[in-house]
């Protein structure tokens, strides 16, 4: 809602208010509209989260395969930093 707070000030130069509210019932007309006026957005959003989904899927793969042995590295990586900012 409060995403289309400022398109809804923007065409009736007022904020939300029960007919905003009602209208958000009929959420066919809705999502049609949304559609209508942010269609390329919206498929270039997808495309991106899609893209970055997979990357850090491939990425964190890796890492929780190899947990174990990056545990013990990480481990006396942080105890050493830990040393080191205490002394």
């Amino acid at each position: 809602m409060e995403m289309a707070t400022f398109p809804f000030l923007k065409e009736f130069d007022l904020r939300p208010n029960s007919i905003f509210i009602r209208y958000l019932d009929d959420y066919k007309k809705v999502a049609g509209t949304v559609w209508d006026d942010n269609k390329w957005y919206m498929i270039v959003t997808l495309v991106l989260l899609f893209i970055v989904h997979r990357f850090a899927w491939r990425s964190f793969k890796n890492l929780i395969i190899h947990y174990q042995l990056l545990r013990c590295h990480l481990q006396i990586s942080i105890l050493t930093l830990l040393i080191g900012l205490l002394f």
